[in-house]
């Protein structure tokens, strides 16, 4: 929980980061991070990506790692201009149950 961030402007919730180690311990991972629409292109997102950073580092590492669809090319933005590179693709599957399925 101490990786969990929310951005609060003007008294309304604006974006929030969630922030876990990863499961080796060696690399913090954002497992969320948004920015609600009408909040976005303020720097926010950026702001909450380097808090994550911060608070990762306070607590000795070095390496943080998140996972973004290439389609999203706002998210990529503010991501590589946080100093993230691209280091591998990894192929995500979804499954789609209907409401009769449970």
């Amino acid at each position: 929980p101490q990786g969990w961030l929310m951005a609060i402007v003007d008294g309304k919730a604006a974006g929030c980061v969630l922030v876990n180690d990863s499961t080796d311990l060696t690399a913090g991972e954002v497992v969320y991070m948004g920015v609600h629409a009408d909040f976005r292109r303020r720097g926010i997102g950026r702001c909450l990506i380097q808090k994550a950073c911060e608070i990762t580092a306070r607590r000795g590492i070095r390496r943080i790692e998140l996972a973004v669809d290439l389609r999203n090319s706002h998210a990529l933005s503010v991501y590589r201009s946080q100093g993230f590179v691209q280091v591998q693709r990894r192929l995500a599957l979804a499954m789609i149950r209907r409401h009769n399925d449970v």
